[in-house]
């Protein structure tokens, strides 16, 4: 069933988030499947490993993750890199 639907997956669309997720029901002994498609801008194969790693971590702590903190803009880069005043 899954290799069928993956033949017949239908391109991602640019409109829309470049992966998509389906989660397979019903199959014999109440078992489920998850699909993950990713575009490679996404992420490459070493980065979708790590994806999927995390992903089937049962240990993973639950809770917030930190979240990235932007680059810092020219003038901050100007300012860390000028002698003190």
């Amino acid at each position: 069933m899954t290799s069928r639907w993956l033949r017949s997956c239908p391109p991602l669309p640019w409109s829309a988030p470049l992966w998509a997720a389906v989660l397979l029901t019903g199959m014999r002994g109440r078992r489920a499947g998850l699909v993950i498609v990713m575009h490679h801008v996404v992420t490459d194969g070493l980065g979708g490993l790590a994806l999927l790693a995390a992903l089937l971590d049962p240990g993973a702590p639950a809770g917030e993750q930190p979240v990235p903190v932007p680059a810092p803009g020219r003038r901050a880069l100007v300012a860390q890199a000028s002698p003190a005043g």
